[in-house]
């Protein structure tokens, strides 16, 4: 009778201790939307360090000019050296000048097809805010 009781006790003091998550999760959406400017600055800073330090890479999509130029390709700061990259599938949502980019690519053991850029495959590949 007594552990009946215990477990009783316990089971409600269980039930008790569960709460929504509905309301948190409107809390922080209604906290994101009002933040400063200054906030949105250091998210995009740690965002950045993060994509970095997932192995993404910065780069900018730049619309290839002249004869003999690449339609398009990447122009990359950063990683081992800067770098002119022909992406051989790049998605048309991405076809934009000066388009800022995080991505990820493997080398291709190809002819290039455009004298000032190495071809590249895209493995992934996402807009960048900054």
């Amino acid at each position: 009778m007594n552990l009946m009781k215990t477990f009783i006790l316990f089971t409600c003091l269980a039930i008790a201790s569960c709460n929504s998550t509905k309301n948190a999760v409107a809390e922080e959406a209604v906290t994101t939307e009002e933040m400063s400017d200054k906030t949105d600055m250091e998210t995009t800073i740690k965002n950045a360090q993060q994509m970095l330090a997932d192995g993404y890479i910065r780069g900018v999509i730049i619309v290839g000019k002249g004869e003999g130029a690449c339609e398009y390709y990447i122009d990359i700061k950063g990683g081992f050296a800067e770098q002119k990259v022909d992406p051989m599938n790049l998605p048309d949502s991405f076809k934009n000048d000066s388009e800022k980019v995080w991505l990820k690519f493997t080398g291709l053991r190809r002819a290039n097809r455009c004298p000032d850029a190495r071809p590249v495959e895209i493995t992934e590949i996402l807009k960048r805010a900054e």
